[in-house]
Order: structure tokens, then C-alpha cells, then sequence
């Protein structure tokens, strides 16, 4: 906590002998104060130092595309490299290249917010241990470290959107009043990424496996979530109501294999089968980007907004800020000491 007290100026009408050419100028005193052991994001200490939280934000955006040939086009042709990968190769291995002809319009849909969501957790959790030099030779609130990384990820998303809006007209999909809704799971998928990255920042000046194991984490959890799945893809278990549904259909085909089977055929493959779908339906309906992702296709598409489950996650990310931004504010005095 930081309290200024300043020594104001005597008025400029006070007689020349009475005036003190030293307690005449104007002192600022700054104190660092030990915070409380557990406390949560001072946005009044954030807010004052909003000027630098612009310079380190726009020092990422400005270095992210340096030297290179393409530069911001970069932003543009990530989501749409994928988008073409999975719409060659993955599409017709899950049966959804042929299900519907807007299948890469789907896909990019989710690949847009999936890679601000990754680029901005991957981002913010190697920020802490990069700021090494800032870190130990001036005070300010870490928390800005973490959220001025994510900022690339946010410019980036807001080109990618560019051609988004392109394929939009290109498959004559007319946006409902509904795409008014779209900047809440935007602004949900960056406050989630942010409030995670500065979980795995704090862990990461610990323990560096941290700066491992999140791009494998992130690359696994791409496949948890609908970013490559169509919303009635049965390889989908979108939301609760589908995840129902497809619980009743496996158990109507199951007494129907049940009936059609001889004695020895594999009543234990059914039941690895239900339990593969089991696991991926809460492994799926547990991802929080589950319903984000959802929620924005769902904006632009004109496909039902599935508010429930979007109402879950943004819950869990109402949870997870304050709590990861207070994890955060524990640790960050051994900041310096162990970088």
C-alpha cells in the first residue's frame, strides 16, 4: 500500500523574508506500507498507475511483430492456417466436413477466441519471470505485468476478426441482433486467460516446470473444448442438454447392441465406450471455455444462445479473478528474491 503526502507551496503573497527557499518547493513522500497477508485487486492503486500499465502494454504490442516480414498478418494467418488444417484433415475423421458446408466458418469461429485465450494465459504466465530487471529496481503493482502481457493476444484476436467478418459474408450469414452480445464471452475468455496466467506466474518464479507444462496443457485442452467441433457434432458434448441427450442415445443403441449381440460379443466394449463418453462429456462440460466459445459462435452464427451454460462460466470466472489476483498479491513480495 503506498501513502503520499506532499509539502504544499506557501502563497506566492507572503512577504520575500518569510518564505524559505527550502519548505517553499514541493515534496512528494511515497511509503510502501506492508500490504495485509491476503488481499485481493486494488483497482485504486491500479488506476493510478495506468500510464505505465499502457507502456508495458503497448512495448508487447510493438515488439511481438519486430523484424518480421509479414508483421500484424501474423494475427490473421494463425487462426486461418488452423482453420484450413482441421478442416482437411480433422473434418473428415469426426464426420463434419460433409455434415455442413459452414464447417470452416465454425472452426474459426472457435480458433479465434481459443488462440487470444492461449496466446494471453501463455503470455501472462512467462511475464512475471521476464520483468526480472523492472521487477527489482522500482516499486509498482506486479499485477500489471501479467495483464499488460495479455494485451498482444487481445490486438491480435481484434485483427483476426477482420477476416471473420469476411467469412461471414462469404458462407451469407446475416448476424442477428445477438452479435451485440458477442464482446461478453470476448471479455470473459480474456479475463479468464489473465486471471490464470497470474496463477501460473506466481507458480512459475517457484517452480519452472510451470513454463512446460502450460503449452502442453494448453495444446491438450484445445481438444476439451468446441473450438473444432460443429455444436450438433456428436463428438461434442457441448452443453448440459446435449451431454443429456447423448447419455440417452449411447443407452438406447447400447440395449440395442445388447439385443442384436451374440453371448460372446463385447458387452465390456460398450461399456469402455460409455465410459469414454462419459469422461469426455465432463471433462468437456468442466472447461469453462466450453460455454464461452459456444456463446460467441453462437452470437454470430444465429444459432439458440446457450446462456446456462455461459452463466457457469462466467461464474467461474467471477470466482477465479479475485482469487487468483489475491494467490497473486501473497507471493509477489519473494518476487524479487527469486527471480
Amino acid at each position: 500500500m503506498i501513502a503520499q503526502s506532499v509539502l504544499a507551496e506557501p502563497p506566492n503573497d507572503a512577504p520575500t523574508e518569510q518564505r524559505d527557499p527550502v519548505t517553499s518547493l514541493v515534496t512528494v513522500e511515497t511509503v510502501i506500507e506492508p500490504r495485509r497477508p491476503w488481499q485481493f485487486i486494488d483497482l485504486a492503486e491500479l488506476w493510478r498507475y495506468r500510464d505505465l500499465f499502457v507502456l508495458l502494454a503497448w512495448r508487447d504490442v510493438s515488439v511481438r511483430y519486430k523484424q518480421t516480414f509479414l508483421g500484424i498478418a501474423w494475427a490473421v494467418l494463425r487462426p486461418a492456417l488452423l482453420m484450413v488444417i482441421f478442416t482437411i484433415f480433422v473434418g473428415p475423421a469426426i464426420g463434419a466436413g460433409g455434415a455442413d458446408a459452414r464447417y470452416p466458418l465454425y472452426v474459426y469461429c472457435g480458433m479465434l477466441l481459443w488462440t487470444m485465450f492461449s496466446t494471453a494465459l501463455s503470455a501472462s504466465a512467462e511475464s512475471v519471470v521476464g520483468a526480472e530487471r523492472l521487477i527489482t529496481k522500482v516499486y509498482f503493482p506486479r499485477l500489471l505485468i501479467p495483464f499488460a502481457a495479455a494485451a498482444p493476444a487481445v490486438v491480435d484476436f481484434a485483427f483476426g476478426g477482420i477476416l471473420l467478418i469476411g467469412l461471414l459474408f462469404a458462407y451469407g450469414v446475416v448476424p442477428s441482433t445477438a452479435i451485440l452480445l458477442s464482446p461478453l464471452p470476448i471479455l470473459a475468455a480474456a479475463l479468464l486467460a489473465m486471471s490464470i496466467g497470474c496463477l501460473l506466474a506466481a507458480l512459475n518464479v517457484v517452480y519452472r516446470d510451470v513454463r512446460y507444462a502450460v503449452p502442453f496443457v494448453i495444446q491438450a485442452g484445445l481438444f476439451a473444448t468446441p473450438a473444432i467441433y460443429l455444436p450438433s457434432n456428436p463428438t461434442e458434448p457441448a452443453t448440459v442438454e446435449t451431454a443429456a441427450n447423448s447419455r440417452e442415445e449411447a443407452a438406447q443403441i447400447d440395449s440395442a447392441d445388447k439385443v442384436k449381440a451374440e453371448p460372446n460379443d463385447a458387452p465390456s466394449l460398450n461399456v469402455e465406450k460409455q465410459g469414454a463418453s462419459a469422461l469426455r462429456t465432463w471433462v468437456t462440460l468442466l472447461n469453462p471455455m466450453n460455454a464461452i466459445i459456444e456463446f460467441f459462435r453462437a452470437t454470430l452464427t444465429g444459432v439458440p444462445l446457450p446462456w446456462q451454460d455461459f452463466g457457469v462460466s462466467c461464474g467461474f470466472v467471477a470466482i477465479i479473478v479475485p482469487l487468483s489476483a489475491a494467490i497473486f498479491r501473497r507471493f509477489e513480495s519473494s518476487f524479487a528474491d527469486l527471480i
